[in-house]
């Protein structure tokens, strides 16, 4: 086995700082969001909540009754101490993200530090292993900087095994009180997204056929989610203005109607093969192959009951996405080292000569470290730009007028519109159909003092762009009606364009900026 437990116990790497750095990195990074629903479910909720956007511009979820208000009301408390901190919406999200990556980190922690022998079945070697895999992760430090539903799920999920692996010991002189705890946090992780009744479905079989928890002791259990759903269900009822069941009314609309087979269908056997990048391809391979040995060679580990309850149920439903399994990948890593070492043997067996399985597992965090800081760090902005001008406008103390999306041809109810909560009071957004019409901007954005940045947003290559400009069309970009003297590009040309472009993290939209001044 991989003997080396006294080297991974010294202290000249922490993988509980790592994280912590990770953790402020992605946080202070990130800008907008990484997948739509962490933005439109959490954040456009909460910020409805604290009176800066109207319900009535919510995503279809609210009308529908269907998103538990759980996390969205959490987000608004602190999204709220971030507006009264500064009244710019890109400074007051990442108050948001801290909290959860603290919470994030914190129930890692708590996780990583408890001896779970007794439920996972991993010997301290494994666990050793497994101590520093999962803090490491990359995935991990992707996730932990963002508002989603899968990451707020994660947090109970770890809160919830740590805290079996401390009282759910060899032997099972747990109680009632121990197995109510459990069914609270198990219910916290349901309300923060309502795929981890996966989960809870996993752990609550595994106690009665694996465990064989006590008649009483299972009541308790179910009495402890029974509480928390209780209170949800009287958050939910408040907040939508009258009895919801949230959880059927989910499973009425996605499921029995098949409102989510209708943003796309895979077949049973897609998150056996769609990773949307090779590292993580690699280490999703991983994650399946260590928890099918796990469930194979020790089929009492709960881990492995967590793992294949999760995948197995998300099979039987027609739409997928890689970002529903982040709750058990993000957990895998504490059975890496088990993996590695049956792949090994599986091999040898062959007759297939593998590196040294110790090198592999030290090659697997020192990847996982860098390709994690990168993630962590790497800015998916959708709307990075904004943030970025945001800045510069309250350096330079001036307005910033951004044009988002201008085309002659195009209409309104194809232009990609920017949702509401990015607007600040030093970042104008206007969306015009000519650029004959700029004046049109909320409060009048052509009639500034002085003089004004425009920056226009295309889908479209930056040569093509500079191709199309033409005299006439730089004087009709901000002198509609001869209001303005000259244009000018702010930028120093095509190459530089592209490497601000570049560094703004622009994947879809390129922003071309302009400066124009007063006649």
């Amino acid at each position: 086995m991989l003997n080396l437990k006294t080297r991974l116990n010294n202290k000249t790497f922490s993988p509980d700082f790592y994280l912590l750095v990770v953790s402020v990195a992605c946080v202070y990074f990130s800008t907008g969001y990484l997948y739509p629903d962490e933005h439109f479910q959490i954040v456009e909720f909460a910020n409805a909540l604290i009176g800066r956007g109207d319900f009535k511009n919510l995503a279809w979820e609210y009308g529908s009754k269907i998103r538990p208000w759980l996390q969205p009301w959490l987000a608004s408390i602190f999204l709220k101490i971030g507006f009264w901190l500064t009244d710019s919406p890109f400074v007051a999200l990442k108050v948001v993200k801290l909290f959860f990556a603290s919470l994030l980190f914190v129930s890692c922690v708590y996780y990583c530090r408890s001896d779970g022998s007794d439920i996972d079945e991993l010997d301290s070697q494994e666990r050793s292993w497994g101590r520093f895999f999962l803090p490491t992760s990359a995935l991990l430090a992707q996730m932990i900087g963002r508002t989603s539903s899968e990451s707020f799920g994660t947090v109970w999920l770890f809160f919830c095994l740590g805290y079996m692996a401390k009282t759910f010991t060899s032997k099972r002189n747990e109680g009632a009180i121990q197995h109510l705890v459990c069914g609270a946090f198990c219910a916290l992780m349901f309300y923060s997204r309502l795929q981890m009744g996966f989960v809870y479905a996993a752990i609550g079989i595994w106690l009665l056929v694996v465990r064989r928890s006590r008649p009483l002791h299972l009541i308790a259990n179910v009495s402890g989610f029974l509480i928390i759903a209780a209170a949800c269900t009287a958050l939910d009822s408040w907040l939508y203005g009258d009895l919801v069941l949230t959880p059927f009314r989910y499973f009425k609309s996605n499921i029995l109607e098949g409102v989510a087979s209708n943003f796309g269908v895979s077949p049973w056997y897609g998150y056996f093969v769609e990773f949307n990048s090779t590292f993580r391809a690699i280490t999703g391979g991983l994650s399946f192959i260590s928890m099918a040995a796990l469930i194979w060679k020790k089929p009492k580990s709960i881990l492995a009951w967590i793992f294949w309850a999760f995948v197995i149920g998300h099979s039987l439903v027609a739409h997928k996405e890689e970002r529903f399994l982040f709750p058990v990948l993000m957990l895998a890593p504490m059975s890496w080292a088990y993996g590695v070492e049956v792949l090994g043997n599986f091999l040898q067996r062959l007759g297939v000569s593998v590196i040294n399985r110790t090198s592999i597992c030290y090659f697997l965090i020192i990847a996982n470290c860098l390709v994690g800081l990168i993630w962590a760090t790497r800015p998916f902005k959708r709307y990075g730009m904004l943030e970025e001008l945001d800045t510069e406008a309250r350096r330079n103390r001036q307005t910033v007028c951004v044009n988002w999306g201008i085309s002659p041809s195009a209409t309104p109810s194809k232009l990609p519109a920017v949702p509401g909560f990015y607007h600040s009071p030093a970042l104008k957004i206007i969306q015009v159909m000519a650029s004959n019409n700029l004046e049109n901007g909320p409060d009048g954005c052509a009639a500034l003092k002085d003089f004004v940045y425009w920056y226009e947003i295309r889908k479209m290559p930056t040569a093509l762009y500079f191709n199309q400009i033409t005299v006439e069309d730089d004087h009709k970009t901000c002198e509609p009606n001869n209001f303005w003297d000259r244009v000018f590009l702010k930028t120093l040309g095509k190459e530089n364009l592209q490497k601000a472009n570049q560094a703004l993290g622009q994947t879809q939209e390129q922003v071309f900026w302009w400066k124009c001044t007063r006649r």
